[in-house]
């Protein structure tokens, strides 16, 4: 009763609920803020990570709550797992679409070991001031693999086609 509303950011998620879970559960302050905290971890990481309330059910128990509560919780968290997923959608990290991307190499010599760094400047739809930055050789070749692998699980999720090095389909 007083995660989800937190969890989904529906009215009346604040103040007389939580004083009442609160001092029902016979915890202070501090010690409500920790558990409402933890319930909020579990239960949001449970829904971005699509677990059933079985599993849910579980690991509850795993951490000391007693049964009857743990199956409230579950059950809960049955009932409203689309909502805490549209929340989560909602709270989520996104970035504008880019327009453009624009970068410049910095001192140093231009080679591997060279010292150097990357400038880059990024257009993004929407965004009057470009998303600038600079990376050192060593954090390139990591951004480089991550982004390669993404990249590669992005097309084996579609079913196949490889991009080039010019975006275009093979």
């Amino acid at each position: 009763q007083v995660v989800v509303p937190l969890l989904v950011g529906s009215q009346g998620a604040e103040g007389k609920p939580i004083a009442h879970a609160v001092s029902e559960a016979c915890l202070d302050d501090s010690e409500g803020r920790a558990v409402l905290a933890a319930m909020h971890i579990v239960m949001s990481s449970a829904a971005k990570h699509n677990v059933d309330e079985a599993t849910v059910l579980d690991e509850l128990e795993q951490l000391g709550l007693p049964n009857e509560h743990a199956q409230a919780i579950a059950r809960v968290y049955k009932l409203r797992l689309s909502d805490i997923r549209d929340a989560a959608q909602r709270q989520s990290f996104h970035l504008p679409r880019m327009e453009s991307v624009a970068y410049r190499i910095q001192g140093g010599d231009h080679g591997p070991e060279g010292g150097g760094t990357a400038a880059f400047r990024l257009g993004m739809l929407g965004r009057h001031t470009p998303l600038e930055f600079e990376v050192s050789p060593e954090m390139l070749s990591v951004l480089h693999t991550s982004l390669m692998s993404a990249q590669e699980a992005l097309h084996t999720a579609e079913g196949g086609s490889r991009a080039t090095k010019t975006g275009r389909s093979e």
